[in-house]
């Protein structure tokens, strides 16, 4: 009979599959780009997705296991290249469980353009209090960058190289991330239809009213 600890990894295990299947099914993991980890609650093991394995096909046995250092104690293959990152995240944030690093093409694109995001609706204004992390090579270079400045953010645009959404779990982060990529296609749209005229932001006394919690709210939001 399998133990209480290997029930609950091979239940994470799936949801890691689970969840990398349904954003691949929208585009928001490639065919070989992003990343997603997670961490079992209480423990130092951490599940992330392989390296350079087609995304569309994952199984709970392509699964490599990391330490928190980012070496690899368990697997078939070999991690993904941004297991540093995700290691980083679970040794400095003791609130987060799940990390996912997406290629999502209106995400990438804001990052590219150097947009302020605007604060056009809720969700747009939580967005735009997310911070962008400079360029850096994959590996521990973009791990010590992002550490440098997401502070307590759940999420961060990562420039010229996409989005990394981070929380208590899978089903947040991959929240986060879904929500992140509609509201870029909602500010492209309303570009493209709005030509140059200046678009309506949420009233100034909620944008004050929720500037100093803009953190918080996001862990509850979604």
């Amino acid at each position: 009979m399998a133990s209480e600890l290997e029930t609950t990894q091979a239940e994470l295990k799936q949801r890691i599959v689970d969840i990398t299947n349904e954003l691949f099914a929208v585009d928001i993991i490639t065919a070989t780009g992003g990343n997603i980890s997670a961490r079992l609650a209480g423990t130092d093991i951490i599940w992330i997705t392989p390296s350079k394995m087609f995304k569309g096909g994952l199984t709970v046995d392509d699964l490599i296991r990391v330490d928190l250092d980012g070496n690899m104690v368990e697997g078939r293959t070999r991690p993904s290249i941004e297991a540093p990152l995700h290691t980083g995240i679970y040794r400095a944030r003791d609130d987060v469980l799940a990390v996912i690093h997406s290629h999502a093409a209106y995400a990438t694109a804001i990052s590219l353009c150097n947009i302020c995001f605007p604060p056009i609706t809720f969700d747009g204004f939580l967005i735009s209090r997310l911070p962008t992390i400079p360029f850096a090579i994959s590996g521990q270079e973009l791990a010590a960058a992002v550490l440098e400045k997401i502070g307590a953010w759940p999420g961060a645009f990562l420039r010229n190289h996409g989005f990394l959404a981070l929380g208590k779990d899978l089903r947040f982060a991959a929240n986060l991330t879904l929500t992140v990529e509609h509201m870029g296609r909602v500010l492209a749209i309303a570009r493209l239809l709005g030509g140059d005229a200046e678009l309506p932001l949420l009233p100034e006394e909620i944008r004050t009213a929720m500037d100093g919690m803009a953190a918080d709210i996001m862990k509850m939001a979604y």
